[in-house]
């Protein structure tokens, strides 16, 4: 018989994915929206590179299968570096990499994600987000090392999906919900789960403030 979970939930503990080896990012992280889109074209070379001179953290790439493999674009048919180049170049600079898969519920680019992240051996300095559940648990299947983040949007389909249950069984190590959904009550919660917590849609005015507060924030401008 497989050993169940406590039975404090009726989700299907024995499809849950292997507990994460690798501890999440610290908290209060300046993170570059696409590479940080407001000074350099999205996902670019270029805005790595500006994010590196500009103070950032860490940027966010967003991932999808192209005609070349893994390459850093946010729309289907969109232009963008490989990510075999576009990662390694963030790391070479001292930058922490956050990539937001995409695709079909982001299951394609996501055993290439893995197999990326283990041929950098740089499991402590990315992690790989989706806004599709079924993605984050397959990220994390693949590799109990990757660090897994999940991103909840703000309509009232996803706020169901915040249900504390559904965290704790993805075993996901980041949880990134937009900023109308970052409550002090469910802050508490999730740094008392030990997770990281990303907010995104930031407004400059109240990053500082969140960062504070130990939530790394992702902006699309940095300062000069």
């Amino acid at each position: 018989m497989i050993p169940r979970e406590p039975r404090s939930t009726a989700l299907p503990w024995s499809l849950r994915p292997p507990a994460p080896q690798t501890p999440p990012p610290p908290g209060g992280l300046v993170v570059a929206h696409r590479g940080g889109l407001a000074h350099a074209p999205e996902n670019s070379l270029e805005a790595i590179r500006t994010a590196a001179r500009r103070g950032a953290d860490a940027v966010e790439l967003d991932v999808r299968v192209g005609p070349d493999g893994l390459i850093c674009a946010h729309d289907r048919g969109q232009p963008g570096p490989r990510a075999d180049v576009a990662v390694p170049t963030a790391l070479d600079l001292g930058l922490r990499v956050e990539l937001d898969v995409k695709g079909l519920v982001g299951l394609g680019p996501s055993a290439r994600v893995a197999e990326l992240v283990d041929r950098l051996g740089a499991h402590e300095r990315i992690w790989a987000t989706s806004f599709h559940p079924l993605a984050a648990w397959r990220l994390r299947a693949l590799d109990p090392r990757l660090v897994v983040g999940w991103a909840v949007a703000r309509s009232w389909v996803e706020r169901l999906t915040l249900w504390q249950a559904w965290v704790d069984w993805l075993r996901v190590q980041v949880l990134a919900p937009h900023t109308e959904l970052l409550t002090d009550a469910r802050l508490a919660r999730w740094h008392d789960k030990g997770l990281m917590v990303e907010a995104w849609t930031v407004d400059p005015d109240e990053a500082a403030a969140l960062r504070a507060k130990g939530v790394s924030t992702v902006v699309d401008a940095l300062p000069a």
